[in-house]
């Protein structure tokens, strides 16, 4: 079975993928940055179903509200 359950259960009749409700500030920037990794480290396809070649050296940080990529352990 080829069907990703995240999106599946976490998506709007578009396919987008959306934040549960009901988090806080913090859980809905830990859910970003968690998929957003998931997707730099090729764990999950794109948005045009495609993989990323794995980048495990970088990651996805937040701060104020801003999201960027940033070299781990930086």
């Amino acid at each position: 079975m080829t069907d990703n359950p995240f999106l599946n259960s976490q998506s709007d009749s578009s396919g987008r993928v959306i934040a549960p409700k009901g988090m806080s500030k913090a859980e809905r920037e830990q859910f970003w940055i968690a998929r957003g990794n998931r997707i730099l480290w090729g764990e999950e396809p794109c948005q045009d179903g495609s993989y990323l070649d794995p980048r495990r050296n970088l990651e996805w940080r937040c701060k104020d509200g801003h999201y960027f990529i940033a070299e781990i352990g930086r």
